[in-house]
């Protein structure tokens, strides 16, 4: 099966079936587009200069919020545009020609190329901040001699190279639907055990209380213990967001590419799923603010120093 021709046949079917779903997702493909490049700006800073996260939760949050910055930078703005092209193919009436649906071929395989790049980079860092919590409640006070800096930089270094060459393989050798999926359900299960063994240790650990100041070593490891659980439910909150966001295309996706003639609700459930994907760039940024309390401080004041340079700006006018 012709990939682009495949996509192009079925975007035409969808815009003349529901013709006003064009101007729809071009729309909400830049208003989403905006709140994501605003957003994970914002937070990126906000990580950046914060204090209370250690580095290696800063270094993982910050990897994921540039992979939605690019989402919001590049993908969103594609997809837009690869509508828009669509919508004149359709308007022209020139839908039966090959050469005119082919044409779309470039745009769509790099769409492809920084979709997968980006979403895979994002999707595989929530998936080592998963890991990650683990085993600060697993190690204890062992966890920064083990998860050192170094370590963390080359995790990060590893799940980008493994994304682009991801990308390269999606893109040039249209890598079969089913081994995509299963990458895609890996990740997933895999934080899924994580936060189910945080969640196991911490209810293991939830009735021990020291009381005792000659206990000096356990107080000082159950605080530890205290923060590392709250920054892991902090974090299993953006792994919820992504599994809502990922889910549906888990099962829409296989359906509309192994079809040889999907129908027009399928080929809109799809597109809507590949759409909720990259909303998921818009929505961390939310989920940031409103479980990382310095985080929250953070961005609020930025926000507020804007709008006061903006309203001494409008004052001198």
């Amino acid at each position: 099966m012709n990939l682009c021709a495949h996509y192009t046949r079925s975007s035409l079917i969808i815009l003349y079936d529901y013709p006003t779903f064009g101007l729809f997702y071009c729309l909400t493909c830049g208003i989403f587009s905006l709140t994501a490049i605003i957003g994970n700006s914002i937070v990126f800073y906000a990580f950046w200069i914060s204090g209370s996260l250690n580095q290696a939760s800063k270094m993982l949050l910050l990897s994921l919020a540039a992979s939605d910055l690019g989402i919001g930078l590049m993908v969103l703005p594609l997809n837009a545009v690869l509508m828009s092209q669509m919508y004149g193919l359709l308007r022209s009436n020139k839908i039966v020609k090959d050469q005119n649906v082919m044409a779309t071929c470039p745009l769509l395989k790099a769409t492809i190329f920084l979709s997968t790049f980006f979403c895979g980079a994002s999707l595989m860092t929530v998936g080592t901040i998963s890991i990650d919590r683990y085993l600060s409640l697993l190690l204890h006070l062992r966890y920064r001699q083990l998860v050192t800096l170094t370590r963390i930089r080359t995790v990060l270094a590893t799940i980008w190279i493994t994304s682009f060459l991801a990308a390269m393989l999606e893109t040039l050798l249209a890598l079969n639907v089913i081994i995509n999926t299963s990458g895609v359900v890996l990740v997933i299960s895999v934080a899924s055990f994580a936060y189910w063994k945080i969640y196991t240790i911490a209810l293991r650990h939830q009735n021990q209380i020291c009381v005792q100041d000659a206990h000096q070593n356990q107080i000082c490891q159950l605080t530890q213990f205290a923060r590392a659980k709250k920054m892991a439910m902090k974090t299993f909150s953006i792994f919820v967001v992504l599994v809502i966001c990922n889910a549906p295309s888990i099962v829409t996706i296989p359906m509309f590419l192994t079809a040889d003639s999907p129908s027009s609700l399928l080929i809109l459930f799809t597109h809507l799923s590949i759409f909720l994907i990259f909303f998921n760039a818009s929505l961390n940024p939310v989920v940031y603010c409103w479980k990382i309390s310095e985080v929250r401080k953070i961005c609020e004041n930025i926000l507020k120093l804007l709008l006061f340079r903006k309203f001494l700006q409008s004052g001198h006018r």
